[in-house]
This record gives C-alpha cells, sequence and structure tokens, in this order.
C-alpha cells in the first residue's frame, strides 16, 4: 500500500497542493498587507498548468514510441556478480532479425 501511495498519490498530488498552499498564503498576505486579493479563477495559470500537463504526455508517449525494445528481447534484471552491481539491461535474441 505504501509502495502505491509513494509510486502513485504523492507525485501527483505534492505539486498541486505546493501550489495550492503558496496561492493560500499569498492571498493572506496579500489581505495582512492591506492589499486586494486576487481572483481565484483569474489570476491562476490554467493554460499554463493544461500546457504543461499536455507537453509531459505528449513527451512521455514519445518516448515511449521511439525508445522501444524489440518484441523477442528479453529482460536480464539487475544482479551482484562478485560484489559488484551489475545493471539490469535488455538482451536482444540470438540469431534474430
Amino acid at each position: 500500500m505504501l509502495r502505491i501511495l509513494f509510486t502513485y498519490v504523492v507525485p501527483l498530488v505534492l505539486p498541486a497542493a505546493g501550489y495550492l498552499g503558496y496561492r493560500i498564503w499569498d492571498d493572506w498576505r496579500r489581505r495582512r498587507a492591506g492589499e486586494a486579493a486576487r481572483s481565484p479563477w483569474e489570476a491562476w495559470p490554467w493554460y499554463w498548468i493544461a500546457g504543461s500537463g499536455f507537453a509531459c504526455l505528449a513527451a512521455s508517449l514519445i518516448w515511449l514510441v521511439v525508445d522501444r525494445a524489440p518484441a523477442d528481447a528479453s529482460y536480464t534484471p539487475a544482479r551482484v556478480i562478485d560484489g559488484q552491481v551489475v545493471p539490469g539491461e535488455i538482451v536482444p535474441r540470438e540469431g534474430g532479425r
């Protein structure tokens, strides 16, 4: 359960929670200084937030298509040999295409 929380939930929620916390603090600071608070719908950078989300989505999809292993390749996981960690690798089938 903790693995799912730290792998999926925290990376999605933490940036939004940080930005929301900043906005709450900034509005509190503005009210305390006597300045007019910004309208929450008017001042939020919705276009930048949505645009950066779509850019990340496009980059991940392009990476997924470009960085493909052959379908007949096999994955060898990381292992320890003689006290040295050998990283995992994708090994193509011998005598392949």
